[in-house]
């Protein structure tokens, strides 16, 4: 079974976000980031959907046939548009690995340093590090870096 999931990226700002993202991935769920999911939905089999209709998420209708496809598509497209979360960094420490997920995902260097307890002048410091490691001067051409040589 495949389980894909597009979260945006201010629930990675969220306490706990990076972390159940983190254990979604554990447990094999593709997960892609998007600055602003259109609407929270769920399919089911390609053919069963699940949206919310009321701005409480509290109530959600079951929606089948041409509806279900309309949902899926929608879904389709905002998972082409968005990015991957993580993948294994290579040969990089954990935790830079985690900061390049993050910084990737789009958080500021402060979410970043919130995010995995650090002060933002340390995280700072690691990307330099980052930095002179892929022998690039700006965070450009580091997120390039990171993409084309398996760090993110």
């Amino acid at each position: 079974m495949r389980i894909r999931a597009v979260i945006d990226a201010d629930y990675l700002r969220q306490p706990g976000g990076a972390e159940a993202a983190e254990r979604s991935l554990a447990d094999g769920v593709d997960v892609r980031v998007v600055d602003q999911v259109p609407m929270k939905l769920v399919v089911t089999d390609r053919d069963i959907a699940m949206v919310p209709i009321d701005t409480g998420d509290r109530t959600t209708m079951l929606l089948h046939g041409p509806l279900a496809a309309l949902t899926l598509a929608l879904f389709e497209t905002v998972w082409q548009r968005a990015r991957p979360y993580h993948r294994n960094g290579q040969g990089l420490d954990p935790l830079d690995t985690r900061l390049l997920h993050l910084m990737l995902a789009g958080l500021t260097d402060e979410a970043v340093a919130h995010q995995v307890e650090l002060s933002t002048r340390s995280v700072q410091r690691r990307i330099r590090a980052l930095m002179d490691r892929a022998g690039v001067t700006t965070r450009i051409q580091r997120g390039w870096h990171a993409r084309h040589h398996g760090w993110a």
